[in-house]
């Protein structure tokens, strides 16, 4: 996904390869990684298996400076990995330690899976999933081009005319069923 963001023109941070090419002194930092989620549009969280996107600290961090910061994290779901039924475990309430009530289920996951489910990695769809990326792609400049004008209206630049990732259709109803009941 990064990799076909970049050649659309994006320029992406991911934590894990960004900060450990940065050797920060004393290895990771929760400042510079909650600094670039502050410059960022949007934050996409590749959903995994029992929720491990979830149970790690520094994901969870990142979540939580998204929220802070009013970023939208984008829930994607990589066919080729992981299964729908993942994804709707997780928006069910029904993955060991990250159950309804917990603090990780109200604070991050409700908060991530109140956007639309985006399939961004399938090989039996690739075409699809090219679209998806250019449309989400579009809708991330369009983000940033509303954000620049707010703060600075004279030096923004004109938006494109794309319009933002679409709300309909990118996986099967059972999770928008299942999203409806948080």
């Amino acid at each position: 996904v990064r990799t076909a963001l970049e050649a659309l023109g994006l320029k992406v941070f991911n934590p894990d390869m960004d900060m450990s090419r940065l050797h920060v002194d004393g290895g990771a930092s929760g400042e510079l990684m909650e600094e670039n989620v502050r410059l960022s549009s949007i934050v996409l969280v590749v959903i995994s298996r029992k929720g491990a996107v979830f149970k790690s600290h520094w994901c969870r961090k990142e979540l939580g400076a998204a929220k802070r910061f009013g970023r939208p994290a984008v829930p994607i779901l990589n066919a080729d990995t992981t299964a729908l039924q993942d994804a709707k475990d997780l928006i069910d309430g029904k993955v060991e330690g990250l159950e309804k009530g917990t603090e990780v289920y109200e604070e991050l996951i409700r908060y991530v899976f109140k956007e639309q489910i985006l399939e961004l990695v399938s090989t039996q769809h690739a075409a699809e999933v090219a679209q998806r990326l250019k449309t989400l792609a579009d809708g991330i400049r369009k983000m940033h081009s509303d954000d620049q004008q707010q703060h600075d209206p004279e030096q923004a630049a004109v938006p494109p005319s794309a319009a933002p990732p679409s709300q309909g259709g990118a996986v099967p109803q059972a999770l928008a069923s299942a999203q409806q009941r948080l």
